[in-house]
């Protein structure tokens, strides 16, 4: 897990897409998907709901510990 892993989960959090969270963290879409699916396997948690187009937390990612 790295710096950049949570700046894109934190951009996708507080902005709701993967478009406007790489407008936010200077990354391209493509490359925050990546750094999403990155922080997912270094955790072995799923944290995210893809359904088609759009992406949503999942109860793990909302969780605190």
């Amino acid at each position: 897990m790295t710096v950049k892993h949570l700046r894109a989960l934190l951009a996708l959090y507080r902005r709701g897409t993967i478009a406007a969270a790489a407008a936010d963290v200077h990354l391209s879409p493509a490359a925050v998907s990546a750094q999403l699916r990155l922080l997912e396997q270094d955790l072995g948690v799923d944290l995210f709901v893809r359904t088609g187009r759009s992406i949503g937390l999942t109860a793990a990612a909302r969780s605190s510990p």
